[in-house]
């Protein structure tokens, strides 16, 4: 096991160490911020072996989950708001099922810490919520029916400002405060939920990204894939697909709804 491997295991660590340390007690500022440091110290910026990737994978599906059924459980209690932002966190934590692959496609460190970046900033995790929206409208799944990066950039911005509203209160330009209970009701809340419950549901053989032997497959005709061109990334993820379901890794047909997407 490599020592970057190593500093993923000792920030869990470092986590519970210092919730245990503390539990009972009030935490000062000081200690808060201490902590917050040695956080930002020990997180890793480097390569991830296969099995790392693939335990990072199933721990965000896991924690995508967790939030989900909260967010479910403070919307049958009638907390719509608070619903909504846990549903929000949600579908981030789903987004980094399609950022942890790239991992093992390079070993440039300018291109491991532009990854790790994407991995650590809400924006970047929200920008699958387009195949949501997409698949919601029933309308087929291609690269032309997914909004270019400018709306890309104004979803996730929508995303990342209803998250906070469900959370703040602020003052509008009108002078008036506002309060998450009354920014956001139930229908809001329920079409937030439904976009995470759709990121959680597995298609197009999302949730072999988890498993060693598709990461395996991944890794051998994907690397380099940040320095192809489109003709080669295309002919990349079809190689994918098409060992991953000779090997029954993923659903019949995923390999030609890859072409489909691509054309």
């Amino acid at each position: 096991m490599g020592s970057g491997e190593v500093g993923c295991d000792r920030v869990a660590r470092v986590g519970l160490s210092v919730a245990s340390a503390h539990a009972g007690n009030t935490m000062g500022l000081a200690n808060i911020e201490n902590v917050m440091t040695r956080l930002k110290e020990i997180q890793h910026w480097g390569s991830l072996s296969v099995e790392k990737v693939a335990e990072g994978v199933n721990v965000a599906f896991r924690n995508a989950q967790e939030l989900y059924d909260e967010a479910e459980i403070l919307f049958q209690h009638g907390r719509f708001a608070r619903a909504a932002s846990l549903a929000v966190l949600s579908i981030e934590e789903v987004g980094k099922v399609f950022l942890l692959p790239l991992l093992l496609t390079t070993t440039n460190q300018k291109d491991l810490r532009l990854i790790w970046k994407g991995y650590r900033n809400h924006k970047h995790k929200n920008n699958h919520v387009h195949l949501q929206i997409t698949k919601a409208a029933q309308q087929p799944i291609t690269r032309h029916s997914i909004p270019p990066l400018a709306s890309s950039d104004r979803w996730s911005d929508g995303m990342e400002d209803l998250k906070q509203i469900g959370f703040y209160t602020d003052c509008t330009y009108t002078k008036d405060w506002g309060i998450p209970s009354d920014a956001i009701k139930k229908a809001g809340a329920a079409q937030v939920m439904k976009i995470a419950s759709n990121s959680l549901t597995k298609y197009h053989g999302l949730d072999s990204f988890g498993s060693f032997p598709f990461l395996q497959i991944w890794s051998k005709h994907a690397r380099g894939i940040m320095d192809m061109n489109e003709d080669q990334k295309h002919a990349a993820f079809i190689a994918v697909f098409d060992e991953a379901e000779k090997a029954s890794l993923i659903e019949p047909g995923s390999r030609e709804a890859m072409e489909a997407f691509l054309k």
